[in-house]
């Protein structure tokens, strides 16, 4: 093919995209310049750099498509490589077909690496944008990779070739690219070595990159552009490292150009065979202590430099339209549109419009202690008390605290910087354990903590295994700190150099390949939940998603919000790529779309566009879909009536109603959402078949919860005819738990046992009380934290004596009635609490007939206390739901919400109702000294949950 002299380089110049065709003059000059200045001696360092560049591109798409956890195995490059193409490539496709059998059954070959590495050039490139251009394969690494193979395609024996690496400067000896990156990540190294740092060594083989890419243009830059290609208007700057680089023709050209040269084959076997390439994988790196540079040179294969990246996350088509603005806030690390909403929603009684002139920064941190339900914040070394949003003092702020609480804390308050002071209080006010100030991380009592050893000891707790604090040595200090306080606090999410991180993986929540842990912290997921009560509908959907990532499937969801007649598109990671305008139906409800009407006369439908969660179905094929659509409708499995299409071929009035500025217009469907074709093929790019399409509702008692792990459409209030409204239907679905016991005071002979009874009878308990995971796993842990408080994990004097002296224990109930002018002989002197729990009245129902053996007199036994404790708190909740509905209209009561329900049990289990209900002088769990025992009971137990 041939290239036309001026639209070549008007392409070049314009987008560097493509090699356009001319009459062959620039081609052939560009050849010439290659083979008359291109010596041997320059083939051979063209060679050097190339084959370094294309051993580290390899080596960084293996760390970057690596989806492991803390606690996994390093997979392998062959199998990291199959694993990344099977999610882009079909069976359908012949070529890869073949490609992937010869690499899956030889893969350490030379040669299956080459014809597998188009088909990985071509994801990567999708799956990347352009920053990462320079770490992404390119035609110049295919064709080395071609020349390297063809050593091992003449000696090939029956199909099998040779992928050792022998003596140097022999055919047999020829670089095995994956080879060298399987030894430099995973030899030598114990399996708690291989799954740490992974991102983190990211940034060192950029940085090498770098380096390499340098020397590569230093090269080309001696090279002139021809006066054949040159255009002297539209080219004045143009050089060839440009040109190089980006345009994959000029890379092909190149290598033809040293065909000559690389045909006895001595450049390649001086320079590409065995020893004579390392993966380096540092370069000049942030020291974790100093914060000044340090110089280190490159290492070979077995270094590992641990350095905190940012992750490019996965790029897709930017849409015309413009994001709304959204921020991820300052500690939550939430996707939050709106930090307004949030604050009016925290108490009715704020307008919006009085807090439109508030500083976002200060507006930011205000919504973060809503979310975080945090009693105090700061801004700008400032305390703000949550409820009135007003400064307050450092004393002010402790009148928060129960009276001993604060005095004994302030004993610690031993610093003379305010700052330190202002942060050391907000900690202790918000129930934190540790917090930051000027990039160092402190526990409450003003210490300096070491972030590895945090970090070790609490994924030790969390996983039940010991992790050594030497893991997380040589990690930038920055990264350390953040994900430390993020552990201490329970917190889902840290924030470093403005990138969101899971706390319990330590992962980037960006990255398109990042994956949870095999098992979840309750904790963590308790906080989670905690953050989400406060999010709009739109917002948990995005956040459950960024919480959520899948690797398989589909990439991108849409959300349809019917009160501004719009449709967005969203990748995993939470960016808006698309939106548009779409019609809706007439109707403003959220009961299904369906036939009212159906019959051969009339077909009316219920003008409704259905609010709930969809999935994209495969598409119907028939004439009736061809003259009225032209084939353009998702699907929608489950759905008779509702799809997403064009506007109608019959219906093009329906264009009218796009544009107008005024969302009830787009208010014209019998309930399908409607897009204009244009943009229905723009939305068809990213939404397919097994993706999911969410419709917000609009009706106020329906939204959108996490629950269980899931993401649900629900009712908050009883619905009369629930099967009209495409409300979720899931069951409670077994996860397998395991209760550490990690503090020694709370380990006890009793405590074990009684911890082992609520592992094994969880699954069996949660079908007798229809109870959810979340539900279960809070019990659990309210469960054991009574244990502690009413027997001291069974040590307790006072519960030996009541246990083993029955006869003594009703003797002094009936003289206590007695002094009190009570009558002695009242029945119920007679009933005493047992157990490690102290229950006084076993509750009724099904369980009891399940648990045949449990009685009063056998609470003794730990398993028969612990079931008996769930079945109690069981009863327990009911009653709170019950009286935090008749609080909820009454702000003098106490807000009783489902995510501190644990805290008000405790007023159950001591039978003080009343104040739960009282206005005049509401419970207050802070300064309840039942359940801070409670509390700090519970803290001695962490629990890990199985993910299925």
């Amino acid at each position: 093919m041939v290239t036309r002299l001026l639209m070549v380089f008007f392409a070049l110049c314009v987008s560097y995209g493509s090699f356009a065709t001319s009459d062959g003059d620039c081609e052939t000059a560009i050849k010439t310049l290659f083979a008359d200045k291109v010596t041997k001696e320059d083939a051979a360092d063209f060679l050097k750099v190339q084959g370094d560049i294309t051993l580290h591109r390899l080596a960084w798409a293996y760390l970057k498509a690596q989806k492991t956890d803390q606690t996994e195995k390093l997979e392998n490059v062959e199998r990291t490589i199959l694993t990344l193409l099977d999610e882009k490539y079909t069976s359908t496709d012949p070529n890869f077909i073949k490609a992937r059998n010869t690499f899956e059954s030889q893969p350490l070959s030379r040669s299956t690496l080459e014809d597998i590495a188009p088909y990985l050039k071509d994801v990567l490139s999708h799956e990347f944008g352009k920053e990462s251009a320079p770490f992404v394969l390119n035609a110049s690494d295919l064709k080395m990779l071609h020349s390297i193979a063809k050593f091992e395609k003449k000696s090939a024996i029956n199909g099998k070739f040779e992928s050792r690496m022998l003596a140097q400067k022999s055919p047999e000896g020829m670089l095995n690219f994956v080879k060298l990156i399987n030894s430099a990540y995973k030899t030598n190294q114990s399996p708690s070595e291989e799954a740490i740092g992974v991102e983190l060594q990211l940034k060192g083989l950029e940085k090498t990159l770098a380096g390499l890419q340098k020397r590569l243009n230093n090269f080309l830059a001696t090279l002139p552009v021809p006066s054949q290609c040159m255009d002297e208007i539209l080219c004045e700057k143009t050089d060839f490292p440009s040109l190089f680089n980006q345009n994959e023709n000029i890379q092909n050209i190149f290598w033809t150009s040293l065909e000559d040269k690389l045909l006895s084959d001595d450049l390649l076997l001086d320079h590409m065979t065995y020893g004579e390439l390392w993966l380096k994988t540092s370069g000049k790196i942030q020291g974790p202590t100093t914060g000044q540079d340090q110089n280190s040179t490159a290492t070979t294969s077995h270094s590992s430099v641990h350095q905190r990246s940012t992750v490019v996350g996965k790029t897709t088509k930017v849409s015309p339209v413009s994001p709304v603005s959204t921020f991820y806030a300052s500690s939550t690390g939430l996707y939050i549109e709106d930090p307004i909403e949030i604050i009016i929603k925290d108490k009715k009684e704020r307008k919006p419009e009085d807090w439109k002139s508030f500083d976002k920064k200060y507006l930011q941190a205000m919504s973060d202690a809503i979310l975080n339900d945090d009693k105090v914040f700061e801004c700008d070394g400032h305390l703000c008390d949550r409820k009135t949003g007003r400064s307050i003092s450092l004393d002010k702020a402790l009148e928060l605290l129960p009276p001993k609480q604060r005095e004994e804390f302030k004993k610690d308050l031993k610093t003379n910087d305010p700052g330190l002071a202002s942060s050391q209080v907000r900690a202790k006010v918000n129930g934190d354990q540790s917090f930051i100030y000027k990039g160092k991380l402190y526990n409450l009592k003003g210490i300096i903590l070491s972030p590895e050893w945090m970090i070790a000891s609490e994924m030790s707790k969390k996983n039940g295994i010991l992790i050594q604090p030497s893991r997380y040595s040589g990690m930038e200090n920055g990264y350390l700190v953040a994900r430390a306080d993020g552990l201490l606090n329970n917190k889902p999410h840290f924030i470093y150099k403005n990138q969101v991180y899971d706390s319990q993986t330590g992962r980037n929540l960006s990255s398109p390949f990042r994956s949870l842990a095999s098992t979840e912290d309750v904790k963590i997921n308790k906080q989670r939940r905690v953050l989400y009560q406060n999010l709009s509908d739109k917002e948990t959907i995005v956040n459950f998603h960024r919480d959520n990532p899948k690797k398989d499937g589909c990439q991108h969801y849409a959300i349809i919000d019917k009160k501004n007649a719009e449709i967005s598109v969203y990748n995993l990671s939470g960016t808006l790529v698309y939106k548009t305008e779409v019609l809706i139906g007439v109707n403003a409800s959220d009961a299904k779309t369906k036939w009212s009407e159906y019959n051969e006369r009339e077909k009316l439908s219920s003008k409704t566009t259905g609010a709930g969660s969809f999935t994209i179905g495969e598409p119907k094929k028939g004439d009736y879909y061809t003259k009225n659509y032209s084939n353009n409708l998702l699907q929608i499995q489950g759905q008779n009536v509702f799809a997403i299409h064009q506007v109608p071929n019959n219906l093009q009035q329906r264009y009218s109603a796009f544009g107008t500025g005024n969302p009830m217009d787009r208010r014209i469907t019998g309930g399908c959402a409607n897009l204009k074709k244009a943009d229905y093929l723009k939305l068809v790019s990213w939404i397919k078949p097994t993706c999911q399409v969410y419709v917000l509702p609009e009706e106020p008692n329906n939204k959108f919860i996490v629950k269980d792990g899931r993401l649900e459409f629900v009712s908050t209030t009883a619905v009369a005819n629930a099967n009209n409204y495409n409300y979720s239907h899931n069951g409670p679905t077994y996860k397998q738990i395991k209760i550490n016991i990690t503090n020694s005071n709370g380990r006890s002979t009793d405590s074990v046992p009684f911890v082992k009874a609520l592992e094994d009878e969880k699954k069996k308990l949660m079908e007798l009380f229809n109870l959810s995971n979340d539900d279960y796993n809070d019990l659990a842990s309210v469960a054991y934290g009574i244990m502690g408080n009413e027997s001291d994990f069974g040590r307790s004097k006072k519960y030996w004596i009541k246990e083993h002296d029955q006869g003594d224990v009703i003797l002094a109930k009936a003289a206590k009635r007695l002094f009190n002018g009570q009558n002695p002989f009242d029945k119920s002197v007679l009933n005493t609490s047992r157990g490690f729990t102290q229950i006084k009245e076993l509750p009724d129902g099904a369980w009891r007939k399940a648990y045949p053996g449990i009685s009063k007199e056998t609470l003794g036994d730990p398993k028969n206390s612990a079931v008996s404790t769930i079945a109690y708190l069981v009863g327990a909740v009911k009653s709170l739901k019950s009286i935090a509905r008749e609080n909820a209209n009454d702000p003098r009561k106490v807000r009783i919400t489902k995510e501190n329900l644990v805290d008000y049990l405790g007023y159950i289990y001591q039978g003080r109702r009343g104040a739960l209900k009282s206005a005049d002088d509401p419970a207050n769990a802070d300064f309840n000294t039942y359940v801070q025992n409670l509390r700090k009971h519970m803290s001695y137990i962490e629990i890990a949950q199985k993910i299925e």
